[in-house]
């Protein structure tokens, strides 16, 4: 062995070294105890239970089970990886570090490993390691979803064993090359393909510098897609059963929109773009490091130095590499920025964008701020170039410049260093809560036969104890299957339909406690789990003393609640405080909640059973109609139930089911409308006009295809009388808020509105009425959103008159209180008046920057007749005619409300269009409750409170607390300390009761 062998090897080792002490030791001074909320939970858990589990593709724990490859994908490298610290016994939190670290480590290993294969040295090699190493991209991803980085880390490995490959030939490079692949593609198979052009370019400089020819570069593609089928075939196999029995979920998941709206090209350059980095939650940045790249003027010039830099040495650097390395870097920021921006992007972009729109394919590539590795390592390589470069002339001079660079490099990675690659909203202390470990074990006591559903939904795990991101805790602990509603949908259409539609209720605070054993039985849960520890501000999840209160007493069917853990107040962050109308209304002696309850379901069947089939429901509807069915009594859990928009598909079934003597149950649900799936409250539109699809405004609408291949016929849709009332859009772009939908702004009340702008601009907005007849008129008022705090109200619209030529009409004060402004113009007929927001100004009572919704309360139009109406579904009866004489038939309806302490009701009367299939008798049962809006005195002679008139005491107030009316006037004065009258919420100053 030579001289100059042995210094090389030393040299290497030393490289290696320093890369190992930069990557590890950081990390394992960093927030030790704590484990972050990355990937899965199962796999910090019990990762020797999830290996053992792992090669089973049916996850019963996913929306009622789904056939998912994500398992498979994480047992090789990660999931074997934790085995292999849990068996050495090394604490959880450590080997997460080790994890993170080795991802690190690997990535400027590969550089290295790369500079070896081109025959590159000098100290401009370990440069470019530490600049790909230490690039602030990793921060994106590493405290919530690691696996992720995997590319990132082969990224240098796949091109240097391209270069060998290529130029050597043979199997061997090729099968490195299948393994490396298989290592990093399993878990998200789209964030190695983004980084593929890496690869690719270096072949074709190699064929442009002549190093090689088209044929040897066919024998190794041939030769490595071989070798990469078979080693990757598991996961490919499993991918394919996934696609065939589980839910698209890229349609469920962000849009292009979103994800495209910070892949600028200065972002990318630096390392950034990621759109989750840029955005906040529960006032808090999504990711906590994130503020260093975004707020601190030093850590922002540095980020920018650095690509800076190595621009620089590319025009300054002759080196035999420079023209592939700036071939990354130009072909990474193209394919990184895609279809940045999204209002007007490029000629590539609008390609990009049309086959997403076309392909969920294409979509799949929609996160395109993953191929920034290309431009990382490019950029690495112009920087560790150009130091080499120095190095050729002075000495003094090259060591200063390296320590400026190194220096900077390292000043880059300030995340890394300040511990923020353990975000605090993200992670939870190493021990688990003992009271989960003792409901868990208390679960699994009762067997596998049945599941355990969780209450409520939560858009991610987050506790008040700590975060565990994409996997309920419960769902670590148990060893029998087990349900939670989740923002992200799995499973069926059925499945997440039905999930969606019972929690809806528990969120948004309107569930008939009657319907929860039955739908519990109907989905095999012997148990139901109600969380109390949440960190229900976060998410907007139901509050704990509100579910307790909506579940005392026991609901019919359940058997009194276990808890586990001892009650104390889950006191909300007090960034968001929640001190609203809703915490208001509680009494002040309300009792706090375990942490943990455990009622059991009362006969609750098998998950695989039997069923006999004499008698089944038909149930025109969905999964909202199963539960409004169950509420009274329709629905039990133990009966069959049809869905008729299925049965419209299937006539052979249909005709056996009625032969059966079936019940037939007509709701007014399965309505057509859009869904949203950012929340687990508010995911549902408008109800829609017959044929009349909403246009998607990239804003996350996505319809689960529930009954495929069905009409309108089968659905529920608006039939409105004498006109037709539609919006460009309404309320927010995350939720649904169909209290302030068009329809409101005509529907002679006031205190409802059309209101549009709460996060963005209102200016450019339509509402549109269409009347059924001309009308003749020489003036119309307006009446602007009434109520609350206004931070911004509108200053001018533009009235269209049948598309005719714009009137522009400015909007004073009188506009903003009853009976509003009165806009006059030329007498004209016409049957259709657009008007369009054109102006908005801030009020004085301004109180934060970004403004308030706007909206209109009333539009009053001479002569305008509109009766918002709604038809039930009509294919069943039809088809049944006559003979439903003989068959149970009940018509189901449900007034589409809130919670008055959230929001307004989105249907403030219940107006229904029925077609009743033959003349018969009807019996009518419902439930009547008091509306908000009936002032003190009326709701108390409801009530059968005696007034002054008749010897009692009569009580009026200017408003009253929303959603709470024992705290209403009367309250005031009934010599009761314990009762009290509460105002309005907004606008104390003022107020009174008498």
């Amino acid at each position: 062995m030579t001289v100059v062998t042995v210094a090389r090897r030393r040299a290497t080792w030393f490289q290696h070294a320093v890369l190992a002490l930069v990557a590890f030791v950081p990390l394992l001074l960093t927030a030790r105890g704590r484990v972050a909320a990355d990937t899965r939970q199962y796999l910090y858990v019990d990762p020797q239970h999830f290996l053992s589990s792992a090669l089973d593709l049916w996850d019963p724990n996913v929306h009622l089970g789904s056939a998912t490859h994500s398992t498979i994908g994480n047992v090789f490298p990660m999931g074997t990886f934790f085995a292999a610290g849990d068996l050495l016994g090394l604490p959880v939190w450590a080997v997460q570090r080790l994890w993170i670290g080795a991802i690190l480590f690997a990535a400027g290993a590969g550089v290295l490993f790369l500079a070896r294969s081109i025959r590159w040295q000098g100290p401009g090699v370990v440069v470019a390691a530490l600049v790909y190493m230490l690039t602030p991209y990793t921060l994106q991803y590493a405290p919530r979803t690691s696996v992720l980085l995997l590319p990132f880390a082969a990224l240098p490995w796949l091109v240097g064993l391209t270069e060998r490959a290529v130029r050597t030939g043979g199997w061997r490079h090729p099968a490195l090359i299948a393994l490396v692949v298989m290592t990093c593609s399993g878990s998200n198979v789209v964030a190695l393909a983004m980084v593929a052009p890496g690869p690719v370019l270096w072949i074709a400089f190699m064929l442009a510098a002549r190093r090689t020819d088209w044929r040897r570069v066919g024998e190794v593609a041939w030769r490595t897609a071989v070798l990469t089928l078979g080693t990757c075939a598991l996961w490919i196999g499993s991918l394919i059963v996934e696609s065939r029995y589980g839910l698209n979920v890229l349609s469920y998941s962000e849009t292009l929109q979103q994800v495209s709206t910070t892949s600028s090209a200065p972002e990318v350059l630096r390392g950034l773009g990621y759109w989750l980095f840029y955005g906040t939650e529960a006032r808090q940045p999504n990711i906590s490091g994130a503020t260093h790249y975004l707020e601190s003027a030093p850590i922002l010039i540095v980020s920018y130095a650095v690509p800076g830099l190595a621009l620089l040495a590319a025009f300054l650097t002759r080196w035999r590499y420079r023209a592939v390395a700036i071939a990354m870097v130009l072909t990474g920021v193209v394919v990184a920025i895609a279809a940045y921006p999204v209002q007007d992007p490029s000629v590539v972009g609008r390609g990009f964008k049309g086959l997403a729109d076309l392909s969920s394919v294409a979509l799949a590539f929609r996160s395109s701020t993953r191929a920034v590795p290309v431009v990382v390592l490019g950029l690495a390589m112009l920087l560790g170039a150009g130091v080499s470069a120095v190095w050729c002339r002075t000495t003094p001079v090259a060591l200063v410049a390296t320590a400026v660079v190194v220096a900077l490099v390292l000043a880059n990675a300030a995340a890394l260093f300040a511990g923020d690659y353990v975000d605090d909203n993200f992670s939870r202390p190493t021990a688990i809560p003992q009271y989960w470990r003792d409901a868990a074990a208390a679960l699994d006591r009762e067997g596998s036969d049945t599941r355990v559903l969780e209450l409520p939904g939560s858009s991610f795990a987050a506790y008040r104890w700590g975060s565990t991101y994409q996997t309920s805790i419960l769902a670590t602990l148990l060893s029998r299957p087990s349900v939670a509603r989740e923002q992200t949908t799995f499973g069926t259409p059925a499945s997440a339909d039905l999930l969606a539609a019972l929690d809806r209720r528990i969120q948004e605070g309107v569930l008939e406690p009657a319907a929860l054993a039955p739908i519990a039985r109907l989905l095999s849960a012997g148990e139901l789990l109600v969380r109390s520890d949440l960190e229900y501000e976060r998410y907007d999840t139901a509050r704990p003393r509100d579910l307790r209160r909506l579940l005392a007493p026991t609901p019919q069917g359940l058997d009194a609640p276990a808890g586990y853990g001892t009650p104390v107040e889950n006191r909300p962050n007090p960034l968001l405080p929640l001190l609203d109308a809703q915490t208001l209304r509680l009494p002040a002696n309300a009792d706090d909640p375990p942490p943990v309850a455990i009622f059991r379901v009362e006969d609750a069947p098998a998950i695989l059973r039997t069923v006999g089939t004499d008698r089944p429901t038909l149930l025109d509807g969905d999964g909202e109609g199963l539960v409004d069915a169950a509420s009274v009594g329709l629905v039990t859990g133990d009966n069959i139930v049809l869905y008729a928009a299925w049965l419209a598909s299937h006539p052979d079934r249909r005709a056996e089911a009625l032969d059966a003597g079936a019940d037939i149950v007509v709701t007014d649900t399965n309505r057509r409308r859009e869904r949203r799936w950012r929340s687990t409250r508010d995911n549902a539109g408008l109800t829609d006009l017959a044929g009349n699809d909403q246009p998607n405004t990239g804003q996350g609408e996505a319809t689960l295809q529930l009954f495929p291949g069905t009409n309108d016929d089968t659905r529920t849709v608006a039939t409105p009388r004498g006109a037709t009332v539609e919006a460009t859009r309404y309320g927010n772009p995350i939720t649904f808020e169909t209290n302030v939908r068009a329809a409101q702004a005509v529907d002679g009340d006031p205190a409802t509105a059309w209101e549009v702008g709460t996060i963005t601009d209102p200016v450019g907005q339509h509402l549109t009425v269409r009347s059924d007849v001309p009308i003749t008129a020489d003036h119309v008022d307006l009446l602007q959103a009434q109520g609350g705090f206004r931070t911004r109200v509108l200053s001018e619209v533009t009235l269209r008159f049948d598309g005719g030529d714009p009137v522009r009409v400015p909007l004073d004060d009188p506009s903003l209180a009853p009976p509003g402004q009165r806009i006059e113009f030329t007498p004209r007929t016409f049957s259709k008046l657009d008007v369009e927001v054109t102006g908005t100004r801030e009020t004085p009572d301004v109180i934060a920057r970004g403004g308030s919704p706007s909206g209109i309360a009333e539009l009053t139009i001479p002569g305008l007749e509109f009766d918002d109406l709604v038809r039930l579904p009509t294919d069943l009866t039809r088809v049944v005619g006559r003979d439903s004489n003989g068959h149970r038939l009940v018509y189901v309806l449900t007034r589409l409300r809130s919670d008055p302490a959230q929001r307004g009701d989105e249907e403030t009367s219940l107006r229904r269009v029925i077609t009743v299939p033959s003349q018969r008798t009807f019996s009518f049962t419902g439930t009547a409750r008091l509306a908000d809006t009936v002032p003190d005195d009326i709701s108390d002679a409801v009530l059968g409170a005696a007034g002054a008139s008749d010897g009692g005491v009569t009580a009026t107030s200017s408003g009253r607390l929303p959603g709470a009316p024992r705290q209403r006037a009367r309250a005031a004065f009934d010599g009761d300390p314990t009762t009290h009258w509460t105002g309005t919420y907004f606008q104390q100053v003022g107020s009174w009761v008498q």
